[in-house]
């Protein structure tokens, strides 16, 4: 790509900070603490992976002729150490909040990455990185679009890191596919780039794949409280569902978040979410009354 039509995409390199106070749950989002998880969950990785799309840029670079091309390099290269720094200090605020398992996933992450970068061509690398990009632009324009709507009443030091994070992706979504397409570029490649990327990425943090989601349903009560109270959350979340779908507001659960808030939102998501007295139209009608409040005691 000639240098004057990338004129326009130069980027900033934003130097940023975000607070978490000491009274901020995991559940930064009250009211979509589901929502909160998954955030927190994409979080671990990116400590490992953005370093991984830096060496990857790097090392193609003295394959690059063009100019203006090394310099979208290497602001590419300088936001996303930004990114790598913040999410770090992002994930050790969660771990402070009792999230057990992360030093644990951190380690498998670190290991995977590590191993990707060893075991594959540059080529492959560069393939890998453009289809993250491509990607994240897409999980990007879905976040900004609808940041209302997820982010609304959440902690603003969380919304804004992700904000910004994805505003940054936005802007520098071109330059892995002009690296790839410049040093490596090939139709198929791509696409397969774009697979195992997504692929990857996804099966990091997923139950029983390596690295695991396990922190996803992990969040404690107090730090150390409990043990591993992974079958907790399991149970409290059944319970709110069976509530919601019902239309029925459930006992307070033992633990903020997990009640009927978690589950209407399962419930909308499937298009049933019912009202006092209304049975949903495309179910069994489940229990007339909410199972007793789950507590640590009786559960675990």
């Amino acid at each position: 790509m000639p240098a004057k039509a990338r004129a326009d995409t130069r980027m900033t390199i934003r130097r940023m900070g975000f607070a978490y106070p000491p009274a901020m749950s995991g559940h930064w989002n009250a009211k979509r603490p589901e929502f909160s998880q998954i955030v927190n969950a994409a979080s671990l990785a990116m400590p490992y992976l953005e370093p991984y799309l830096s060496r990857t840029m790097r090392a193609a670079r003295p394959l690059i002729e063009d100019d203006a091309l090394k310099a979208d390099l290497d602001a590419y290269v300088a936001q996303e150490a930004t990114h790598f720094r913040q999410h770090r200090l992002f994930n050790d605020a969660l771990k402070a909040r009792g999230y057990k398992s992360i030093e644990t996933l951190e380690a498998k992450l670190a290991k995977s990455y590590e191993r990707l970068e060893k075991t594959h061509s540059l080529a492959f690398n560069l393939a890998y990185a453009e289809g993250f990009e491509s990607m994240a632009l897409a999980i990007g324009q879905m976040l900004i679009e609808n940041r209302a709507f997820l982010f609304a009443g959440s902690e603003s030091g969380v919304a804004s890191l992700v904000l910004w994070h994805f505003v940054e992706e936005i802007e520098h979504k071109s330059v892995a596919y002009d690296v790839f397409d410049h040093v490596a570029g090939n139709y198929f490649r791509r696409v397969h780039g774009l697979v195992y990327a997504t692929a990857h990425t996804d099966t990091r943090r997923l139950p029983g794949a390596a690295g695991g989601r396990r922190a996803v349903a992990e969040y404690p009560l107090a730090a150390g409280a409990h043990g591993d109270d992974h079958a907790y959350f399991r149970k409290a979340r059944t319970e709110a569902r069976a509530c919601a779908c019902a239309g029925i507001q459930p006992e307070a659960s033992a633990r903020p978040g997990l009640g009927a808030g978690m589950g209407a939102a399962l419930c909308e998501r499937r298009g049933r979410a019912g009202t006092a007295g209304h049975e949903p139209a495309d179910r069994t009608p489940p229990h007339r009354a909410c199972p007793p409040r789950l507590t640590m005691e009786n559960d675990m």
